[in-house]
């Protein structure tokens, strides 16, 4: 008789988020960080290569599904990927040339894997979450504001710049609470939100664990 093992989504995540930590991946992220020199553009355009689907990857598609970050240009790309390509101990083998298009693949496909579930996001933001908010934030008595954008990837832009993901949300329908993560370019989690549904242009709750750092998201005209 086989014994059965459920696994909880709170399990899931806590695997993903601890994957760093852990000493078998130490040689990954040792890699990760040599490879993107923490350099946040550097950062989504590996991403972006590590979810092409195949062994070989194209520059030319990973440019095409980059488009619609503002800051990452096709010619940014190019050259981020030549330079990753021509680094000492690059995770990549050039296959090929045709004109500025460059074809390449890992060296090691558990590398690609790793990345993957290391940026693994487990869920998309809920529609009602996704749009362009005015931010106020901190205590209420010195209060603090930014535009935040929220695209339905969950890619969080400040003041037009990428500066996070959002992942991890949880929700409880009865109480109209929504928890999710802000989580840095590099994968660090940056802090857990606690927000409100008042309604549908108005988000109001705390960083969460600190109740005294209020967040009030007022929804923007596009």
């Amino acid at each position: 008789m086989h014994a059965t093992c459920q696994l909880e989504e709170f399990d899931v995540r806590s695997l993903v988020q601890g994957l760093p930590q852990r000493a078998v991946c130490k040689i990954y992220e040792e890699a990760l960080k040599q490879i993107t020199l923490e350099d946040e553009i550097t950062a989504k355009v590996l991403l972006g290569i590590t979810k092409n689907k195949g062994n070989v990857v194209s520059s030319s598609l990973v440019s095409n599904s980059l488009e619609s970050e503002p800051e990452i240009s096709k010619q940014i790309t190019k050259e981020t990927i030549e330079g990753m390509i021509r680094m000492k101990d690059s995770p990549f083998e050039e296959r090929g040339r045709i004109r500025d298009i460059i074809s390449f693949s890992f060296r090691d496909p558990n590398f690609q894997r790793y990345i993957l579930m290391r940026n693994a996001g487990l869920e998309t933001p809920p529609d009602f979450l996704v749009g362009k908010w005015k931010l106020t934030y901190g205590s209420k008595e010195d209060p603090q504001s930014e535009i935040a954008t929220i695209l339905a990837n969950g890619a969080y832009y400040v003041d037009d710049r990428h500066r996070f993901n959002s992942r991890n949300f949880s929700s409880d329908s009865s109480t109209k609470v929504l928890l999710y993560d802000k989580v840095l370019l590099d994968g660090t989690v940056f802090h857990r939100e606690s927000i409100t549904l008042i309604r549908q242009d108005l988000l109001e709750g705390h960083r969460d664990g600190d109740p005294k750092h209020l967040l009030r998201y007022e929804r923007q005209l596009q």
